[in-house]
């Protein structure tokens, strides 16, 4: 079942850095298997991503094999490797009704 993740970048980390992760991940050159769609956003100030998967276990896999190991790549080029860090806010909801629109 198609599900929306809606994941907010912690309080204080730039924009800069999640968008450092999002080109080191290569997803447009590598679309991870079951992304259907994403999208990042300025939210006062703050990273927000927008993404829809066929699963939310394509979702899990992803952030598990990709996501985590591309954050604590840049967090260490950016000398931040030993400091904690929150996770970001996440949000699952089951798709309801899904249009793609024309490019």
């Amino acid at each position: 079942m198609p599900v929306v993740v809606i994941e907010t970048a912690p309080v204080g980390v730039p924009i800069e850095a999640v968008d450092a992760v999002f080109r080191s991940l290569g997803v447009e050159s590598d679309p991870p298997p079951g992304m259907i769609f994403h999208v990042t956003v300025d939210r006062g100030g703050r990273a927000q991503h927008i993404d829809v998967w066929e699963t939310e276990d394509h979702y899990r896999r992803f952030e598990t094999e990709r996501v985590q190991p591309a954050v604590e790549r840049v967090r260490a080029s950016r000398g931040a490797a030993n400091t904690p860090q929150q996770p970001p806010e996440a949000e699952v909801l089951r798709v309801v009704n899904l249009a793609i629109g024309r490019r």
